[in-house]
């Protein structure tokens, strides 16, 4: 498996680094600040040793993450900005939090802003989304300068909030492409036994997964995800939320669109599996 470098961002004011463990005090002094973390859901740490051992415990996926953001200038630490995934909605979206005294001097649109850009050109995610609170207005007016529009309403923590998203712009068609799994990095996926490995094509509204399952894997959560799966090699049993069980093995496929039936999955032996997935499944 090929671990992704974590790359580093720059924009006219700012640096976005991977997060270190000197960020621990700067980490623990940002979510003491009832203000900073009043619509986030989040508790402030209990010490700065628990600041450090969450950024032991921090991991990056495919390459990004939520970054330290640093004023080049003086090199302070001002907060942070950027992307998480969330493997079970298949949702990436961008999120930031600085210190007040560095509210209202553009430094979370200039951040979130090089966060879009990384993700559309490097990453070729189809859309990025945004979630805020209704009363949290700042936050709301940053999603919207960097270009996201309201999408659904969402029961945001305590509060009443709603989901924005953004389409890569740069993508619209798929041409004739011929994929060689070969040359696609491996990113690791752990379950609540065993471990899932991932190869991944992302198009506008498409994603074109190989998946390996280690022998004993057992999914850690149910999906509600609409896929089509084909099992190439081995086997797997799909467990739905009813208690119905099914089994899939090499040549044989299933279907099931977004929400219908949640599943999760567990493989004894092992299995290959080509997964398909998309706004189609809708």
């Amino acid at each position: 498996m090929i671990k992704q470098p974590i790359p580093k961002l720059e924009t006219a004011r700012l640096l976005l680094r991977e997060f270190d463990s000197d960020d621990a005090e700067n980490l623990y002094a940002l979510n003491l600040d009832p203000e900073v973390i009043r619509y986030t859901g989040d508790e402030a740490f209990k010490s700065i040793a628990a600041a450090t051992t969450f950024l032991a415990d921090y991991k990056y996926r495919d390459g990004f993450g939520r970054w330290a953001v640093i004023e080049k200038a003086s090199g302070v630490f001002l907060g942070w900005c950027g992307l998480k995934y969330d493997q079970i909605t298949d949702e990436c979206d961008v999120g930031f939090r600085f210190f007040k005294k560095y509210w209202n001097h553009g430094y979370a649109t200039e951040a979130a802003k090089a966060c879009l850009d990384y993700g559309f050109e490097n990453l070729g995610l189809h859309q990025i989304i945004g979630r805020a609170a209704n009363a949290n207005t700042a936050s709301i007016k940053v999603l919207q300068k960097i270009g996201l529009i309201y999408l659904k309403p969402l029961h945001c923590h305590h509060d009443e909030g709603g989901v924005y998203v953004i389409k890569n712009p740069n993508n619209s068609s798929i041409a004739f492409e011929a994929i060689n799994w070969d040359t696609i990095a491996k990113t690791e996926h752990v379950g609540e036994t065993g471990t899932s490995f991932w190869q991944t094509k992302q198009y506008e509204g498409l994603r074109i997964r190989r998946v390996d399952y280690s022998r004993g894997y057992f999914a850690n959560h149910w999906c509600q995800k609409g896929h089509i799966v084909q099992c190439l090699e081995g086997s797997l049993v799909s467990e739905l939320e009813n208690g119905e069980k099914i089994t899939l093995s090499q040549g044989m496929s299933y279907v099931v669109s977004d929400g219908l039936s949640s599943h999760r999955s567990y493989s004894e032996n092992g299995v290959k599996l080509l997964i398909i997935d998309g706004n189609f499944l809708k």
